[in-house]
């Protein structure tokens, strides 16, 4: 019943429009049917975040969109990671110093932060931030690339990356993770992009 009358009402609105055209195989707009436009679609995939195919500039734009939420230039973080898809940061929030929050940026735009809950001690809060302008998006490509050879991991392939300090020995380390068939391991680099170990 309810269907009919859903029918019943298009079919006046249309008579009372007379304007509008009844062709059938008149085009639908986007606006109409809910999908996007083809302009809309491209401009989503050239965006979008793509751990396969991410270069320098792919990382660069998503790091600046991140910070650009975190509203603070640079921003302050305790964590940066690259899945396959996104890229997110841990980030201390400018206006309160003792709150840490999850950005993620994924299609081409950042989501809705997130809190993180790192136990409420300030003082190792403080210890382990990094500045995002340390983060050299050039040097995270050449990681990336180099990461299955350095990690001697047949058939290797990238699952992913995580940038975090790592004490005063080790400073800020990059950690891909790479996993083949028959092994796994993470492949550690400095921020710079120099080779450090395999674990």
């Amino acid at each position: 019943m309810r269907a009919t009358l859903a029918s019943l009402a298009a079919i006046a609105a249309v008579t009372l429009l007379g304007g509008c055209s009844t062709d059938p195989d008149s085009e639908e707009t986007s606006a109409s049917t809910g999908t996007p436009t083809a302009e809309e679609e491209t401009a989503t995939e050239e965006t979008a975040f793509s751990l396969e195919e991410a270069d320098a500039e792919d990382i660069d734009r998503a790091l600046a969109a991140l910070v650009e939420e975190v509203g603070e230039e640079p921003a302050q973080i305790t964590e940066l990671n690259i899945s396959d898809s996104t890229v997110g940061i841990y980030a201390v929030d400018p206006s309160a110093p003792d709150e840490l929050n999850a950005w993620e940026y994924r299609n081409g735009s950042v989501g809705p932060s997130s809190p993180v809950d790192y136990g409420g001690d300030t003082e190792a809060l403080s210890q382990n931030l990094f500045s995002t302008a340390d983060v050299s998006a050039s040097a995270i490509e050449s990681a990336l690339a180099e990461a299955p050879e350095a990690g001697e991991i047949e058939d290797g392939g990238i699952d992913g990356l995580t940038m975090v300090w790592m004490g005063p020995d080790l400073g800020v380390v990059m950690q891909i993770s790479v996993s083949g068939e028959r092994e796994s391991g993470l492949v550690r680099f400095e921020p710079d992009g120099t080779f450090i170990e395999v674990l």
